[in-house]
């Protein structure tokens, strides 16, 4: 029996079967020692490719009968590559010089990652493409089709290196249980699946491949992170334990998730749910949720071979209106860059991407892009309660040039005669520092504030996420963190326009109650957390929040800050001990 911990990716528990998913080809070897008959290896490959385009076809069938076109378009890049004249013809003339269709494949695929890797940054990063092509066709040469998740027969636990679209789409998703990755964070696709699914996820388990086999029994906790490989019956018992204890919590939750999100003195709270997916509107219906309050909208953009158009766009923000009304939908303009990036996207190699070209930098530059989805955002505005929220703003620039495009988009939209709503509310995500500073000045140009809290920590405290050797340094309670919250909700209130929140950070039940105390009007939470912290709202009063929060400024450092307002809302709220204690990490 091995231990392992993780990051949390999507909450619940599991255990099973391991899946080893690894794709990754070995490295093709030089030209074959016994020179092939060329026209022989030029059928093969053409065979290969072809069997290939057909699978790919029968997965995007699958897919869009499944999940819907947005997620289908992911196959459409693979069938490009697949058609690529530098690609095949290169394949060919390796083949002519002797090679095996196998090794011509490998090797002209190969020749392109390293011309990728060559570029000083002005071309798209294509290699998972590529390399999801390469095991295709390499797969039918070999006299079969590759095994991947499409072929899963039994439920079982995934455990992968990371997952791609591609990857997680194809699933049969009644046989996945959990996934477990080595790389990631909480926007990787394994994540954004998980948590659209309800089923569990941890990330960040580096060398868990050399130590884990298909066929091992395994345990994960997708709360805290921790795995378990082939318990013994003392461990098992322990899990089992623990997830009917974590089933007993959720039905319990779950009897308020009818109740409004009010404190017992009256505050109210508008809680509402973080979504990635259009299939993910049913999950904030279920569970009680006020309305979306972050719609992320960069998987319309990672799952497709190019832009998404102003109708399809239209078509996806109008379906989640329609649903959600007359509940508000907060939509995020497209957030990408950073590891949010598809192989079509012209992004540089940048050595810091964090800190690089992304967000509202990106959008502008790429300007007639963000019209496109502006305007679509907009023609869908008459469906619903729309608010639109705009990302990564840390210049006051950045912002006035976003409600010009605004109001030339609009001004477009009467010239066409489209429909719009003309009162749509803007605001931005206050992610970080410099926009804490000139918040003040921000909240005179927008309507309102929703509080990013996972950048913010991280461009605060200077921490990678995925840097395992700084992870520890991720401190949601440092002093630095609240005290930005504070500043901003101040700046709010002082214009009078409304703040919120949309990190991960509420769904942590201790400092859910320091926002509430340090007076956040919107939460916005995983749906599927959301009646648990309408029972934590509903079981404290804000004067307690507040001293809770008064409190907390005595102390110096973010493990003080934790224990000491931890020990004081155990002893003021012993009804919802239980939720309190829950994410404590195991010993």
């Amino acid at each position: 029996m091995r231990r392992f911990m993780g990051r949390p990716g999507a909450p619940g528990i599991a255990q099973g079967t391991v899946f080893v998913y690894d794709p990754d080809l070995p490295a093709a070897t030089a030209r074959q020692d016994d020179p092939r008959d060329a026209e022989t290896e030029l059928a093969r490959l053409d065979a290969a490719i072809a069997m290939a385009e057909a699978e790919i076809l029968d997965a995007r069938e699958h897919v869009l009968e499944e999940l819907g076109e947005d997620h289908a378009r992911i196959f459409d890049a693979h069938r490009l590559i697949m058609k690529d004249e530098t690609l095949v013809g290169q394949a060919r003339q390796y083949i002519r010089e002797g090679w095996s269709a196998e090794t011509a494949f490998g090797g002209a695929c190969q020749n392109i990652v390293r011309a990728f890797q060559s570029l000083n940054g002005d071309q798209p990063d294509r290699t998972g493409d590529l390399r999801d092509v390469q095991r295709r066709v390499t797969g039918h040469l070999r006299g079969g089709r590759v095994s991947g998740l499409g072929d899963l027969a039994s439920p079982v636990i995934v455990v992968a290196r990371e997952l791609s679209p591609s990857d997680t789409a194809s699933m049969p998703r009644d046989k996945v249980l959990g996934f477990i990755t080595e790389r990631g964070g909480e926007t990787s696709h394994s994540v954004i699946l998980g948590r659209s699914l309800g089923i569990p996820v941890v990330v960040g388990v580096e060398g868990l491949l050399t130590r884990v086999q298909s066929g091992d029994a395994i345990m994960l906790d997708g709360h805290t992170g921790q795995i378990v490989i082939n318990p013994d019956a003392k461990t098992q018992a322990e899990f089992e334990n623990l997830r009917a204890a974590y089933e007993a919590l959720e039905a319990e939750s779950l009897r308020f998730k009818d109740h409004p999100a009010e404190t017992r003195d009256g505050r109210n709270i508008e809680l509402l749910a973080n979504i990635e997916l259009p299939e993910e509107v049913e999950a904030v219906l279920s569970h009680g949720a006020a309305g979306v309050g972050l719609f992320r909208t960069e998987y319309l953009f990672l799952t497709r071979p190019d832009f998404p158009g102003e109708e399809d766009q239209y078509l996806a923000y109008r379906g989640i209106l329609r649903s959600v009304a007359p509940d508000p939908v907060i939509i995020r303009t497209m957030d990408l860059g950073g590891e949010k990036v598809a192989s079509y996207m012209e992004f540089p190699r940048e050595d810091n991407p964090s800190l690089g070209w992304r967000g509202v930098r990106y959008a502008l530059d790429l300007e007639e892009v963000f019209r496109t989805q502006i305007r679509a955002i907009f023609r869908a505005s008459v469906y619903g309660e729309l608010r639109l929220m705009v990302p990564m703003i840390t210049r006051m620039e950045e912002i006035r040039r976003v409600k010009v495009i605004i109001e030339e988009v609009k001004g477009e939209l009467v010239a066409r005669g489209q429909s719009f709503r003309d009162d749509v509310p803007v605001g931005v995500m206050v992610e970080t520092p410099s926009a804490v500073v000139i918040a003040h000045l921000l909240a005179r140009e927008v309507d309102f504030f929703s509080i990013g809290t996972n950048d913010l920590i991280q461009y605060s405290l200077a921490v990678d996420r995925d840097n395992r050797k700084v992870q520890g340094l991720y401190d949601p309670f440092h002093p630095a963190i609240l005290r930005q919250i504070k500043r901003t909700v101040k700046a709010a209130k002082q214009q009078g326009i409304p703040v919120g929140i949309c990190g991960e950070l509420p769904e942590d039940p201790l400092f859910t109650i320091l926002l509430i105390g340090l007076g956040l009007d919107t939460i916005s939470v995983n749906p599927f957390r959301v009646p648990e912290i309408k029972r934590l709202i509903r079981s404290i009063t804000y004067d307690q929040a507040k001293s809770l929060v008064v409190s907390a400024w005595r102390y110096a450092t973010g493990a003080e800050i934790r224990r000491a307002v931890g020990r004081q809302a155990a002893r003021k709220f012993p009804e919802i001990a239980d939720l309190l204690a829950r994410d404590e990490e195991p010993s």
